[in-house]
C-alpha cells in the first residue's frame, strides 16, 4: 500500500497556460510590432499610432463588453 496517493497527475498545467498566455498575447505582440515598423520607416508620426492604438482599445473593450452583456441576456433554454 502507498504512504501517500496524490491523484493529481497534471504536471502539464503550467506549461499549458503559460502557452496559451503567450497565444492570447500574440496579436498585441504582432500590434505593437507593426506599428513600431510604421514609426521607423516613417509611415506615420508616433502620435498618430498612439492615437489608433487607444481608439483600438476604446472599441475592443467596447465591443467585449457588449457582447459579454449580450450573453447574460441570452434567454436560457427551460424545461418547460
Amino acid at each position: 500500500k502507498k504512504p501517500y496517493n496524490n491523484n493529481n497527475n497534471n504536471h502539464n498545467g503550467p506549461a499549458l497556460k503559460r502557452a496559451i498566455s503567450i497565444l492570447c498575447m500574440s496579436p498585441l505582440l504582432v500590434a505593437f510590432f507593426i506599428s513600431t515598423s510604421r514609426i521607423y520607416d516613417n509611415k506615420h508620426f508616433p502620435a498618430d499610432v498612439v492615437g489608433g492604438s487607444i481608439l483600438g482599445a476604446a472599441i475592443a473593450v467596447f465591443v467585449s463588453d457588449l457582447w459579454y452583456v449580450f450573453l447574460l441576456l441570452l434567454p436560457r433554454y427551460s424545461n418547460n
